[in-house]
């Protein structure tokens, strides 16, 4: 009785690696961030050309990466029961139920 009474659930293995990866990678940007804010990484020739003319190609590259990585970002979490909506069936399908 005094047992059952103690017991609790152990979270699983795949849920602990999940927060150990979250908070090892949420370091790793806190300490990229420092060292940003410290002076030691130096961003300001980031998107310019080794001559310090601007380089539109580099900063579209960067927006991009983020409108992408947003995006993925969102469809992951907009999923239902822990899901992605990413799904593998055929675009068309969905196309077509939206005409009718």
């Amino acid at each position: 009785m005094i047992a059952a009474a103690i017991a609790f659930e152990f979270p699983s293995a795949g849920i602990i690696c999940g927060y150990l990866i979250c908070f090892l990678v949420g370091a790793l940007g806190v300490a990229i961030l420092y060292l940003i804010f410290d002076g030691t990484i130096d961003l300001s020739r980031l998107i310019s050309e080794p001559n310090g003319d601007g380089s539109m190609a580099r900063f579209q590259f960067l927006v991009f990466t983020f409108i992408i990585s947003l995006s993925l970002f969102l469809v992951i979490v907009s999923g239902k029961n822990g899901e992605a909506r990413i799904s593998g069936e055929h675009p068309k399908r969905d196309i077509d139920s939206a005409r009718h």
